[in-house]
């Protein structure tokens, strides 16, 4: 059926998927191995053309092994195509809340407050940001109170703003980066925030930091006043070993959910894109919308929400 360099290229990339596949599960032993949970979508997808191509090429075996990590796949995935996406109602308050990593080098500053201003949140969070966007951006955000934010030189800036007022501290929650606990008046009255931003995972330490950062986020949780949002760059996908143990322990639920994957990272390799910038929140919220935003000439694009008591 096919010339024999391309049948053992196909057989080629059949196997590396299927390997990737099963790595990705054993993400919980060591940190290399988890890397591999984050790419579900893709190893879907290429599975999807490449079994049925090795099937009717009558490496049968080879084809079904194929399908069975196609669906394995698919099982992991699809959970985030339906579930709790609360219905949308006109009248109901909603809280809109606008999360962008905007890429410390990154000097398209009006692109930021021309989503700011389209979007009209209640509650900003940014990543990444120096002292040159905080000055870029305080005429967008003017007639708003005073933001807590901690800008630096690196790529682990923060800052929150808040349309009502909000009230908080910086914390070092984990790592020695900084992250944002804050109340904040809104449409759904006082709601805890927690914006944070771990480390990513390259390497082992790396890794151990980005764990502890939400192991300690999650501890912290039980702490706040309900409702509660926790937002950021969590350097994780919702298919990571850590970032299910995180949710789990800390019991938030992913605003994705009922809304799929949305892929935020990396924007200018489509290939490679990848779902780790979250909004996430606990029991009494939902979210009635949620969308990536556009292009900011960030490596991040923004997630934009809007959430509802349920």
């Amino acid at each position: 059926m096919f010339k024999p360099a391309y049948h053992s290229l196909i057989v080629l990339v059949l196997l590396g998927c299927v390997l990737a596949t099963l790595a990705g599960f054993a993400g919980g032993w060591h940190w290399f191995l988890d890397l591999f949970s984050h790419f579900r979508a893709q190893y879907f997808l290429v599975l999807f053309v490449v079994s049925p191509l090795v099937w009717l090429s009558r490496r049968r075996w080879l084809g079904a092994l194929g399908m069975v990590a196609l669906l394995a796949n698919l099982i992991v995935v699809a959970p985030l195509y339906w579930g709790a996406a609360a219905a949308a109602e006109t009248n109901a308050p909603k809280l809109k809340v606008l999360l962008i990593n905007v890429h410390t080098s990154n000097t398209d500053h009006q692109k930021v407050a021309g989503l700011v201003k389209r979007y009209d949140p209640d509650v900003v969070g940014l990543l990444e940001v120096n002292g040159r966007w905080l000055s870029a951006l305080a005429p967008t955000f003017s007639n708003w109170p005073p933001p807590i934010a901690r800008p630096r030189a690196d790529n682990f800036g923060i800052a929150l703003w808040s349309k009502k007022g909000l009230k908080g501290e910086l914390h070092a929650l984990g790592w020695d980066g900084p992250s944002i606990v804050a109340e904040v008046s809104g449409p759904l009255g006082k709601t805890s925030f927690v914006l944070t931003h771990p480390p990513p995972p390259l390497g082992y330490d790396g890794a151990r930091a980005r764990n502890r950062c939400m192991k300690a986020v999650a501890e912290l949780r039980p702490k706040l006043p309900s409702p509660v949002v926790v937002m950021g760059d969590f350097n994780a996908t919702p298919w990571s070993m850590p970032f299910r143990d995180f949710l789990s322990e800390s019991k938030l639920m992913n605003t994705r959910q009922g809304f799929g994957i949305l892929p935020s990272w990396p924007c200018d390799m489509l290939a490679l894109r990848i779902p780790i910038d979250h909004i996430l929140v606990d029991e009494k919220l939902a979210a009635s919308h949620l969308e990536i935003t556009d292009d900011i000439g960030s490596d991040h694009y923004g997630v934009y929400a809007e959430l509802m008591l349920r």
